[in-house]
C-alpha cells in the first residue's frame, strides 16, 4: 500500500529536493526494483533525492560481492577483530597443534579467504578437540617413531584453552527489544553526540524496526550458479570465496533483519539488512564505543558482503554515497563499487565519476559525455540557464548512451532544470507538476503515457488487510484531469507512478489519506 507525498526537503543554495512516500507492505522483488531505480527507506517512509538540486547529491552504490578486492587496511581490520576475540593464548595454542607448512605460509601471504576471516572467531565454528595437522616433515617423523615402538602408548594432547571471548552473528528479525533500544541508545548518544530527550524507544521503532519488507526463507542456491563469473576472477582469493558452498546448509533470507553481534553473551553491534533477491542492502550500523578501536564498520561491511556470497546475493549495497561527506568517503575504498546513472538507469563504474565529484555539483557519465559531445562545462550551462530546456543531443552519442544502457531499464532524457532562487524553487515545485520540473531518475511524460495505463492503477481509501479497491478510471473527472496538474489525484499519482517505475506500479495498491 503507497502513500504519495512531495516534500522539498530542504530549501537552501542550491536548493535540496527529495520525494518520500510510504509502504504498509512491500515485497522483496519490488524494493529491489526501486533500489536500482534510486529509492531507499528509513522505516516503513521509502525516499529518493533529486542529486540535482542538494548541496551534498546523493548516489546509489553496489558492490558485485564475487568481485570485492580487499584493502590491507581491511585485512588488518577483520585479523585484528579476530585476535582480541581468540585472544593470543588460543591462537598460539592452535598455531602449535597446527604447525603451517611452507605452502601455506606462502599462500598466506598472497591470498585472502574472505569467509574464511570472517567466520574465523566465531563460536560456532570453534571446537573442543582440534587435532593436530603436522607438516610433511613432521608427519614422517611421527610415522617413523610409530613404526619403532607400535606398542608404546600414544600420550593425549592437553585440553585445547578455550577462546578469550565467545562470539556469535545471527540473523534475528527486525522487531524491538529493550537489548536493541539500549544499544541504539547508546550509540547514538555516545557516538553520535545525540541528546537524550533526541532518542526514543518510539523513534528506534520506527526507524529501524517493524520493515514493511515481507520476510521469508529459501534454500541458499550454489555458488556456482548464482556467480558463473566467480572461476574467472582476478585473484585466487576471491575464487576461493565465490566458490564455498553454503555454510551448514544454510537458508536464504529476504526481507529485513536485524544481524545481532553478542559477545559474552552482551550485544554488542547491530547491523540492520534488507536482503533482497539480488542485493544485500545495508539500512543502519550501531555498536558499543567499548570495541570502537577494532573498526567494527569495515568488519561490519566484510561480513554483509561474505552473507551476500554465501546465500547467493549478487551485489552488495552500502546505501548512498556523498562526496562531500568525509563520514562516507570509506564506501568508495570497497572495490569495484559501481554507481547509478540516473540519466539512464545504467550501473557503471564508480571511479569514472569521482573527478565530476569531485568539482562538485550533480556528476553523470552519460551527462559528462554529452557535455563532451557539445563542447561544453559545468561552467558553459551545461545543466541550462534560466529553466530554458536543452534541445536533444548529438545523435551517435544518444545512440552510445542507449547501447550502454542497462536492457532492462528504460533509458531517461536528459532534463531541463529549473534555475532561480531558493524561493522560485520552492514556488515552482508547489505550483508545477514534477514532470515539468523534472526529477534525476524520473520518467517523462511521453515515456509515462507509453507504459503505464494510470487508469488501471488500484486506489483504495480503506485500511486493513482486505480493503475495497477501485480503478483511478472510476474517479469523477479522472478522464477530463491533467497528467500535470499537480494538486489533483491524477496528477499525484502520475508523478509516483513516474518515479517508481512501471513494474513497481503496475503491482501497488495507493491508499489516499484522507
Amino acid at each position: 500500500m503507497w502513500h504519495p507525498s512531495y516534500h522539498g526537503a530542504t530549501w537552501m543554495r542550491p536548493p535540496s529536493v527529495s520525494y518520500f512516500a510510504s509502504s504498509d507492505s512491500l515485497r522483496v522483488e519490488d524494493y529491489q526494483e526501486l533500489l536500482d531505480r534510486g529509492w531507499r527507506r528509513s522505516g516503513s517512509l521509502l525516499y529518493k533525492p533529486d542529486p540535482q538540486r542538494s548541496c551534498c547529491p546523493h548516489y546509489a552504490i553496489r558492490l558485485k560481492a564475487a568481485d570485492l578486492k580487499t584493502s590491507r587496511d581491511q585485512r588488518q581490520a577483520i585479523n585484528r577483530w579476530n585476535r582480541f576475540v581468540l585472544g593470543e593464548e588460543y591462537i598460539k595454542e592452535i598455531s602449535r597443534r597446527q604447525p603451517k607448512t611452507r605452502e601455506d605460509k606462502k599462500r598466506q601471504k598472497t591470498e585472502f579467504n574472505l569467509l574464511a576471516a570472517v567466520h574465523q572467531s566465531e563460536y560456532d565454528d570453534q571446537r573442543d578437540d582440534l587435532p593436530t595437522l603436522p607438516s610433511s616433515d613432521a608427519g614422517a617423523e611421527a610415522e617413523d617413531n610409530t613404526n619403532k615402538d607400535k606398542n608404546k602408548k600414544k600420550q593425549p594432547q592437553p585440553p585445547l584453552p578455550r577462546p578469550a571471548h565467545k562470539l556469535t552473528v545471527n540473523l534475528e528479525p527486525d522487531s524491538f527489544s529493550e537489548e536493541k533500544f539500549a544499544l541504539f541508545e547508546h550509540y547514538q548518544r555516545v557516538v553520535h553526540k545525540e541528546k537524550p530527550h533526541e532518542i526514543s524507544r518510539h523513534g528506534f521503532r520506527r526507524f529501524l524496526c517493524g520493515s514493511p519488507l515481507r520476510r521469508r526463507t529459501e534454500p541458499a542456491a550454489e555458488q556456482s550458479q548464482q556467480h558463473p563469473e566467480a572461476a574467472e576472477t582476478t585473484t585466487p582469493a576471491m575464487a576461493l570465496a565465490a566458490a564455498a558452498p553454503p555454510r551448514g546448509g544454510r537458508l536464504r533470507h529476504l526481507g529485513s533483519y536485524h544481524q545481532c553481534y553478542r559477545l559474552d553473551g552482551r550485544l554488542v553491534a547491530l547491523a540492520v539488512l534488507d536482503l533482497l533477491p539480488h542485493a544485500v542492502s545495508a539500512v543502519y550500523f550501531i555498536y558499543h564505543s567499548d570495541l570502537e578501536a577494532f573498526s567494527l564498520g569495515k568488519v561490519s561491511a566484510l561480513r554483509e558482503a561474505a552473507l551476500a556470497l554465501e546465500e547467493g546475493h549478487e551485489y552488495y549495497y552500502m546505501g548512498y554515497y556523498i562526496h562531500g561527506c568525509a563520514k562516507m568517503r570509506y564506501k568508495a575504498a570497497f572495490k569495484p563499487q559501481e554507481v547509478l546513472d540516473y540519466e539512464t538507469g545504467a550501473w557503471g563504474p564508480l571511479e569514472d565519476v569521482l573527478g565530476a565529484m569531485e568539482e562538485g555539483g550533480y556528476a553523470s557519465a552519460s551527462l559528462e559525455r554529452w557535455r563532451k559531445a557539445k563542447g561544453e562545462g559545468k561552467e558553459d550551462g551545461g545543466e541550462g540557464q534560466g529553466g530554458e530546456e536543452r534541445k536533444g543531443e548529438d545523435e551517435d552519442e544518444g545512440e552510445k548512451r542507449k547501447s550502454e544502457a542497462d536492457p532492462n531499464e528504460v533509458p531517461r532524457p536528459l532534463r531541463r532544470l529549473f534555475l532561480g532562487s531558493p524561493r522560485e524553487a520552492e514556488a515552482a515545485a508547489l505550483t508545477m507538476s514534477l514532470l515539468d520540473i523534472g526529477f534525476a531518475g524520473m520518467m517523462s511524460e511521453e515515456e509515462l503515457m507509453e507504459q503505464v495505463n494510470l487508469g488501471a492503477i488500484l486506489i483504495t481509501n480503506q485500511k486493513g488487510e482486505n480493503p475495497q479497491l477501485f480503478l483511478t478510471s472510476f474517479l469523477v473527472g479522472w478522464e477530463e484531469s491533467d497528467v500535470k496538474q499537480s494538486n489533483s489525484i491524477k496528477g499525484i499519482i502520475a508523478e509516483l507512478v513516474a518515479l517508481l517505475g512501471p513494474a513497481v506500479a503496475s503491482r501497488m495498491v495507493v491508499r489516499m489519506a484522507g
